[in-house]
Protein backbone atom coordinates (compact mmCIF):
# COMPACT_ATOMS: atom_id res chain seq x y z
CA UNK A 1 0.00 0.00 0.00
CA UNK A 2 1.20 3.51 -0.83
CA UNK A 3 -0.24 6.66 0.73
CA UNK A 4 0.73 10.31 0.73
CA UNK A 5 -0.84 11.70 3.89
CA UNK A 6 -4.50 10.68 3.45
CA UNK A 7 -4.31 10.09 -0.32
CA UNK A 8 -4.17 6.44 -1.36
CA UNK A 9 -1.95 5.91 -4.39
CA UNK A 10 -1.80 2.89 -6.71
CA UNK A 11 0.02 0.11 -4.83
CA UNK A 12 2.19 -0.83 -7.79
CA UNK A 13 3.75 2.56 -8.50
CA UNK A 14 7.46 2.09 -9.10
CA UNK A 15 10.12 4.00 -7.14
CA UNK A 16 12.20 4.62 -10.24
CA UNK A 17 15.20 6.34 -8.61
CA UNK A 18 15.47 4.24 -5.45
CA UNK A 19 19.02 3.20 -6.28
CA UNK A 20 19.92 6.06 -8.61
CA UNK A 21 22.52 8.78 -8.29
CA UNK A 22 22.07 9.64 -4.62
CA UNK A 23 24.05 8.63 -1.59
CA UNK A 24 23.58 9.53 2.08
CA UNK A 25 27.33 10.24 2.18
CA UNK A 26 29.07 13.13 0.44
CA UNK A 27 32.74 12.62 -0.32
CA UNK A 28 35.18 15.34 -1.32
CA UNK A 29 38.77 14.59 -2.29
CA UNK A 30 41.49 17.21 -2.37
CA UNK A 31 45.28 17.34 -2.28
CA UNK A 32 47.22 18.92 0.53
CA UNK A 33 50.24 21.15 -0.08
CA UNK A 34 52.45 18.05 0.28
CA UNK A 35 50.38 16.21 -2.36
CA UNK A 36 48.73 13.81 0.11
CA UNK A 37 45.12 12.85 -0.52
CA UNK A 38 42.67 14.45 1.91
CA UNK A 39 39.17 12.99 1.91
CA UNK A 40 36.25 14.67 3.68
CA UNK A 41 33.10 12.63 4.29
CA UNK A 42 29.80 13.96 5.64
CA UNK A 43 26.24 12.71 5.91
CA UNK A 44 23.49 14.47 3.96
CA UNK A 45 20.55 15.61 6.05
CA UNK A 46 17.84 14.83 3.52
CA UNK A 47 17.29 15.55 -0.14
CA UNK A 48 16.93 11.99 -1.39
CA UNK A 49 14.70 11.93 -4.48
CA UNK A 50 11.65 9.69 -4.42
CA UNK A 51 10.07 9.51 -7.86
CA UNK A 52 7.01 7.28 -8.10
CA UNK A 53 5.85 6.45 -11.61
CA UNK A 54 3.05 4.49 -13.21
CA UNK A 55 4.00 1.23 -14.86
CA UNK A 56 1.86 -0.60 -17.36
CA UNK A 57 -1.18 -0.89 -15.06
CA UNK A 58 -0.32 1.35 -12.09
CA UNK A 59 -2.83 4.04 -12.88
CA UNK A 60 -4.35 6.60 -10.57
CA UNK A 61 -7.92 7.77 -10.80
CA UNK A 62 -8.72 11.32 -11.80
CA UNK A 63 -9.98 11.97 -8.26
CA UNK A 64 -6.55 10.96 -6.91
CA UNK A 65 -4.85 13.30 -9.38
CA UNK A 66 -7.16 16.14 -8.30
CA UNK A 67 -6.33 15.47 -4.63
CA UNK A 68 -2.59 15.50 -5.40
CA UNK A 69 -2.96 18.70 -7.40
CA UNK A 70 -4.70 20.31 -4.42
CA UNK A 71 -1.74 19.39 -2.18
CA UNK A 72 0.55 21.33 -4.52
CA UNK A 73 -0.98 24.52 -3.08
CA UNK A 74 1.23 23.98 0.00
CA UNK A 75 4.52 23.07 -1.71
CA UNK A 76 6.74 23.34 1.40
CA UNK A 77 4.49 21.36 3.71
CA UNK A 78 5.95 18.19 5.18
CA UNK A 79 3.97 15.08 4.22
CA UNK A 80 4.17 11.44 5.21
CA UNK A 81 4.74 8.98 2.41
CA UNK A 82 3.98 5.40 3.43
CA UNK A 83 5.63 3.15 0.89
CA UNK A 84 5.19 -0.58 1.41
CA UNK A 85 5.48 -0.40 5.20
CA UNK A 86 8.13 2.32 5.48
CA UNK A 87 7.30 5.94 6.29
CA UNK A 88 9.23 8.86 4.79
CA UNK A 89 8.89 12.56 5.56
CA UNK A 90 8.75 14.23 2.16
CA UNK A 91 8.01 17.43 0.28
CA UNK A 92 7.25 18.02 -3.36
CA UNK A 93 10.33 18.26 -5.58
CA UNK A 94 11.04 21.79 -6.78
CA UNK A 95 10.59 21.12 -10.49
CA UNK A 96 7.54 19.50 -12.06
CA UNK A 97 6.38 17.56 -8.97
CA UNK A 98 3.33 15.99 -10.63
CA UNK A 99 2.73 14.78 -14.15
CA UNK A 100 -0.61 13.16 -15.00
CA UNK A 101 -1.67 11.93 -18.41
CA UNK A 102 -5.11 10.46 -19.08
CA UNK A 103 -5.06 6.90 -20.42
CA UNK A 104 -8.24 7.54 -22.40
CA UNK A 105 -9.31 11.00 -23.40
CA UNK A 106 -12.99 11.47 -22.67
CA UNK A 107 -15.02 14.60 -22.29
CA UNK A 108 -16.18 15.39 -19.74
CA UNK A 109 -13.73 13.42 -17.59
CA UNK A 110 -15.06 11.19 -14.81
CA UNK A 111 -13.57 10.82 -11.30
CA UNK A 112 -12.74 7.16 -12.01
CA UNK A 113 -10.92 7.76 -15.32
CA UNK A 114 -7.37 6.30 -15.25
CA UNK A 115 -4.26 8.48 -15.41
CA UNK A 116 -0.59 7.58 -15.71
CA UNK A 117 1.23 9.62 -13.10
CA UNK A 118 4.73 10.57 -12.10
CA UNK A 119 5.07 12.00 -8.60
CA UNK A 120 8.39 13.66 -7.72
CA UNK A 121 9.17 14.03 -4.03
CA UNK A 122 12.26 14.63 -1.90
CA UNK A 123 12.90 13.17 1.52
CA UNK A 124 13.44 15.96 4.03
CA UNK A 125 14.70 13.86 6.93
CA UNK A 126 16.71 10.68 6.63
Amino acid sequence: MITLDAITLPADLEWVDEFAAWSPLVRRDARSISGALVRQVSTQQGGRPITLASGSDAWATRSTVVALQAKLDAPDADMTLSLHGTDYTVRFAPDNPLTATPILRVSPPDDDDPYAITLRLIEVTP
